[in-house]
């Protein structure tokens, strides 16, 4: 998998977009809120799992980091984020290091995280749990059916507790593949396989208790991208078509967000790999997909490229998105109205989070947004940076 493929643009598409830093928006401006700082990680990091604990706090774990060789290098440290000292205090490691990797709370309270890859043995089918109580991580009873890079891991709700572990990649290729992890027995099992093969896709789960996986890179490389979307029905066990995303645009890397009504916002992400994820007109679009009817309607287009940045469900019902790849280097913002279905400028952050950032609703009409990797003239570097949204 050549992850490091993402990092790869020119200087000039950088400095293009420097100016656009202050949240400047495709429709009239609808800046509210602000950020202000808070504690930083302990390591400096990206492309790391981000959990809220059912006592509030935060998990991070894993992701990469800088070593001698670059940005690369995977970890296995772990950290949690007090909302109530806006401080972070390091926490036992997993066992393995891992990047990439996917995560879900259990009912339970524990939260498992699967998956991701390692330096040393590429992409994984080992999975971890973490008990926050006893501050120890313990291997699942039995490892995924197949190695999993940038999969998704999706809970099905109390009900089952069962989490939903789709697609990702590994030197062989993409998954289609499926399976679910029952905690009752600490086991994977597999369940149907998706009709496409897919990678730095997205998995939301609906009202309807259907989970919906659209785009992501069909070839391990991420030199191509899919507009296809399909729905899981837990019922059944079996994937079924959804209409692809509106002009054939293939996507990877981008958000998706469930929203009050019911229906999924998808927003950025990057069309065609082919080594950068360049500030196109490709990368920008914003689409509304209805469960009812199955049917996506086009909400027009962000003004930067982004590509695995965040987006925050506020508690109007509006979408913040924030950060991803190095176009919005000056920290800008953009804000997605839901009762007009606008799009318009956000307020601006403290600081550049790049791509493979985290981010987390904090439950007191408060966000997190946490680390990613930057570009710091020539040198790609990881962040230890975190700052709070408040609306």
């Amino acid at each position: 998998m050549r992850t490091g493929s993402w990092l790869r643009l020119g200087m000039l598409a950088v400095l293009a977009n420097l100016a656009l830093g202050s949240g400047c928006g495709g429709d009239d401006p609808v800046i509210k809120g602000s950020w202000s700082t808070t504690g930083s990680l302990a390591v400096a990091r990206s492309a790391f799992t981000i959990t809220v604990l059912s006592s509030g706090k935060v998990l991070v774990a894993g992701g990469q980091v800088d070593s001698t060789g670059g940005a690369w290098a995977a970890t296995a440290t772990a950290e949690i984020y007090d909302p109530s000292t806006r401080a972070w205090s390091t926490v036992a490691p997993m066992a393995s290091p891992r990047r990439f990797a996917c995560s879900a709370l259990l009912p339970s309270g524990r939260v498992l995280v699967a998956g991701g890859e390692s330096p040393a043995n590429g992409a994984l089918a080992t999975a971890e749990v973490y008990d926050p109580v006893g501050n120890a991580w313990s291997a699942t009873a039995g490892p995924m059916a197949a190695k999993r890079l940038s999969a998704t891991c999706t809970s099905l709700g109390l009900a089952s507790g069962q989490v939903l572990v789709s697609g990702g990649s590994h030197t062989g290729g993409v998954e289609r593949t499926a399976e679910l992890y029952d905690p009752a027995t600490g086991l994977f099992t597999p369940t149907g396989s998706m009709v496409t093969g897919r990678t730095f896709h997205t998995a939301t789960p609906l009202l309807t208790g259907q989970v919906l996986v659209v785009g992501g890179a069909d070839v391990a490389t991420f030199d191509t991208t899919t507009p296809s979307a399909e729905e899981y029905d837990p019922a059944s066990g079996t994937w079924s078509d959804a209409s692809a995303l509106p002009g054939g645009f293939g996507v990877g890397g981008h958000t998706a967000t469930l929203l009050p009504t019911g229906e999924v916002l998808v927003a950025g992400g990057c069309h065609v790999g082919s080594g950068s994820c360049p500030d196109a007109p490709d990368q920008r679009h914003v689409s509304l997909f209805s469960p009812g009817s199955r049917t996506w309607t086009d909400k027009g287009s962000l003004l930067i490229g982004r590509t695995l940045g965040a987006a925050l469900l506020l508690s109007t019902g509006d979408v913040l998105i924030a950060a991803g790849d190095y176009h919005t280097m000056g920290g800008g913002t953009e804000r997605y109205e839901t009762a007009t279905g606008k799009i318009g400028g956000g307020p601006g952050m403290l600081t550049s989070h790049g791509d493979r950032v985290g981010a987390a609703g904090l439950g007191d009409g408060t966000w997190l947004v946490v680390g990613g990797i930057l570009l710091d003239g020539a040198t790609v570097q990881n962040s230890r940076v975190a700052e709070i949204f408040t609306e």
